[in-house]
């Protein structure tokens, strides 16, 4: 994954290649920021289809080939208010800009969305076919450093902030995030 490959590079590289994710990263917040300004006034997208997985959990059922996965685990579909029910629906808006950040930028192998109140949810680019079986079905959001380290109270002035090396939740093997 992504430690292999930066672990290949000179260390003017990395370097530059740092930057070239936290400048994505950057772009990509002011995106997200901009999505739940206008979240009220945009439609539901026709190819968000979001089904219940055998297990309970709820899960994006197409976009394979160029989008985002989208999951809620069992634990927190019942926590699921009109208000995540809207961001489930029409989060779908945001795979053009997971799926450029990861094409785009070297390095990067994944782009993420990750919520946990009231319901923990994930949209993860690139697509994962059955994430009821990737995800723990009482998947809790604030658990890991990606989460938590970029929270108001560990990062009140919403820098770009590096986590330290964990096992990713989505199957990818050892990761660390911007």
């Amino acid at each position: 994954g992504l430690l292999r490959s930066l672990a290949a590079q000179p260390a003017a590289g990395l370097q530059d290649n740092c930057r070239a994710i936290e400048k994505a990263t950057e772009s990509l917040a002011r995106a997200h920021e901009m999505f739940f300004a206008t979240l009220g006034s945009v439609s539901v997208p026709r190819e968000a289809v979001i089904e219940e997985a055998p297990n309970g959990s709820l899960y994006q059922t197409n976009h394979r080939s160029t989008g985002s996965s989208f999951f809620v685990p069992r634990t927190s579909v019942q926590l699921m208010g009109e208000e995540q029910w809207e961001f489930a629906r029409k989060s779908v808006l945001l795979d053009e800009l997971y799926r450029q950040a990861v094409d785009n930028t070297p390095n990067v192998v994944a782009a993420y969305f990750n919520a946990d109140e009231p319901a923990d949810m994930n949209r993860y680019y690139p697509f994962i076919e059955r994430p009821w079986e990737v995800y723990p079905n009482d998947l809790d959001m604030k658990q890991f450093n990606f989460f938590y380290e970029a929270d108001a109270e560990h990062n009140p002035g919403r820098k770009t902030v590096w986590t330290g090396i964990y096992a990713d939740p989505a199957g990818r093997g050892w990761m660390l995030s911007c």
